[in-house]
């Protein structure tokens, strides 16, 4: 399938749709109808770009878009999804996330392994209740002292990167019961260690 179908405008009342594994390059603007979907799957096909028609998804809480060609989130596309719980869009070509990521206040899981990040954003430390993140496989160099205010982080996973340094203000993240930091170049560690 290479295009969404246009009468999903009919189905007011659906909740997920799983369009993965297909060629889905641009969705349909019909999509911007469906205001009780809960789960989007967009997984594995063409796109470039984050929907905007996905701002108006406001019931939306998981959200997959892996595997796309996604380079760039455009401003203003994630501020409807308040109540976005899960946010997955590994294997894409993102280079940076934009400031609106901090409005994602529900946010528990966030997932952007295989993606050409070279920071990670200071608005994503500001995610009250995510628990896991996820960014192996990228370019980051530095873990932010604002790591700190994710107090219920469990799980930090930052595989293969170019990580110099662990900083102390990961020690200070008390709920953390993984930490993944396998593959970089690590010669500094938090003093006590």
């Amino acid at each position: 399938m290479s295009k969404m179908p246009s009468a999903l405008e009919k189905l007011p009342n659906l909740r997920t749709l799983d369009l993965q594994n297909n060629q889905i390059s641009k969705v349909c603007p019909e999509l911007r109808t469906l205001t009780k979907l809960t789960l989007l799957n967009l997984g594995n096909n063409l796109l470039q770009e984050v929907p905007e028609e996905i701002k108006y998804l406001t019931s939306l809480k998981n959200l997959h878009l892996f595997g796309n060609r996604i380079c760039r989130i455009a401003a203003g596309v994630l501020d409807g999804l308040g109540d976005l719980v899960l946010l997955n869009l590994n294997d894409n070509q993102l280079s940076s996330l934009p400031p609106e990521i901090g409005r994602l206040q529900n946010l528990t899981f966030l997932s952007l392994n295989h993606n050409k990040l070279t920071v990670i954003p200071k608005e994503i430390c500001f995610l009250e209740h995510l628990s896991e993140l996820h960014i192996n496989y990228n370019r980051i160099t530095r873990i932010p002292e604002e790591i700190r205010f994710l107090q219920n982080l469990q799980q930090l996973s930052l595989v293969r990167n170019n990580i110099e340094e662990l900083p102390e203000e990961v020690c200070q993240l008390t709920k953390l019961g993984v930490l993944d930091v396998a593959g970089n170049v690590i010669q500094i560690f938090p003093a006590g260690s």
